[in-house]
């Protein structure tokens, strides 16, 4: 089911949110206290989907955050689930994107203003490959990237949030995840740090430029530790 609401949202077809929101609550939970597997897409897909729609539960905490000197997570012991207030955050870039960029250009095009992403995605090996509008009130976008092989990136972006509503910012992680919270480029980034043999591994890295928010799933690897060292090398490019 969970899989054709998320479809949905790629068709332009509103997806039923109280139902996403119940799956992902069952995906920490179920009778048994099994979690339901997800593949990284999904996965990926539904850390937008929590964030856009303002969730009132996560798939579970970070359960260990490192650096986060300014305060931006606040972990929910009561439903292990987490929420960043980005109005704590730093978040004004020192350096924007090369706006003669295709990439950022396509962006521009859209409507999206002062880009910041990381240089990665914009040094040619990468083009977007599917693109969807998802939120009506604000300009917004989720984007899929693909380098032409099996490495795939998504990313999603909300330009100007209001405060009150930077500051209820929902993330999303699994039972085992780690978090840390690194500054480049002038702006604080959350990444969460999460998965599993079976499952694969993938990260999901937050900040904001301003009052607009990005999110990023990001797939590097098959362990934990050559996650977040691809992950870090990442989130750096956003300073180039």
């Amino acid at each position: 089911m969970l899989d054709n609401e998320i479809k949905k949202y790629f068709d332009g077809i509103e997806p039923d949110n109280e139902l996403v929101e119940r799956m992902v609550a069952m995906s920490k939970n179920t009778e048994n206290h099994k979690r339901i597997k997800m593949s990284k897409k999904i996965v990926a897909i539904i850390a937008a989907i929590v964030c856009a729609i303002g969730a009132t539960t996560a798939t579970a905490a970070i359960v260990r955050m490192a650096n986060d000197k300014n305060g931006i997570v606040s972990i929910q012991e009561s439903d292990d689930s987490f929420t960043l207030d980005f109005t704590k955050a730093q978040r004004r870039a020192e350096k924007l994107s090369d706006t003669d960029n295709n990439i950022v250009k396509v962006l521009n095009d859209k409507g999206f203003k002062d880009v910041v992403i990381p240089a990665e995605l914009l040094n040619g090996k990468y083009e977007i490959v599917n693109t969807l509008g998802f939120i009506p009130q604000y300009t917004s976008g989720m984007f899929d990237f693909s380098d032409g092989s099996n490495n795939s990136i998504s990313m999603s972006i909300i330009q100007d949030i209001p405060d009150e509503e930077a500051a209820g910012f929902w993330g999303t992680g699994d039972e085992n995840s780690t978090g840390e919270v690194v500054t480049v480029n002038g702006m604080d980034v959350v990444i969460a740090y999460m998965g599993e043999p079976e499952i694969g591994y993938a990260s999901f890295i937050f900040y904001a430029n301003g009052n607009t928010i990005y999110q990023i799933s990001y797939h590097c690897g098959n362990d934990m530790e050559s996650l977040k060292e691809g992950t870090i090398e990442f989130v750096n490019t956003l300073a180039q």
